[in-house]
């Protein structure tokens, strides 16, 4: 019993001075879902990515078309044609399944290679927007919302930078 109120008040005096040193600790948290969600830049670099991919999106649209326009033919002359009409078809219809994935498979790693640039863009943005505001407002820990198990609503500084990322565009 002994051994444990030694443990217990040793605990206490170790504990003290870390008490009082969080005691002068200001901090706030942010919710990066929310800011990316009403960042204003987000909008426009999703458009910048649009305009960008939209001609490979019909390109790949187009060729799609195509072989299911020839998966039909087969299916609807097949009894009619030749056994080398019907290889020369299937060749063809191989041909551009194997053109369409490779298409769309470059497609989805530049398009994805372009949404993270963006990202990192706007990620960017929002690390200078906490950095000022922290200063501003003598925070000396921001933290994600997520990355806590409570934080009162009161410390979310969310909002904030979201209008100081708007001051910049």
């Amino acid at each position: 019993m002994k051994k444990l109120i030694q443990t217990a008040f040793l605990s206490a005096a170790l504990m003290a001075p870390t008490a009082a040193v969080m005691a002068d600790t200001s901090i706030a948290t942010i919710d990066m879902r929310v800011i990316f969600q009403q960042l204003p830049q987000r909008e426009a670099a999703m458009k910048k990515l649009q305009d960008e991919f939209a001609g490979r999106i019909k390109e790949l649209k187009a060729l799609e078309s195509k072989i299911n326009d020839l998966y039909q033919k087969r299916e609807k002359d097949q009894a009619l044609m030749s056994d080398d009409d019907k290889t020369k078809l299937n060749r063809q219809i191989e041909a551009m399944q194997t053109e369409f994935q490779l298409k769309r498979k470059n497609f989805q790693d530049d398009h994805r290679q372009e949404t993270e640039k963006e990202q990192q863009k706007l990620l960017a943005k929002i690390q200078s927007a906490v950095s000022t505001i922290a200063k501003q407002k003598h925070y000396d820990l921001v933290l994600p919302i997520d990355a806590t198990a409570y934080a009162k609503p009161s410390l979310d500084i969310s909002k904030e930078v979201i209008n100081e990322i708007s001051k910049q565009k």
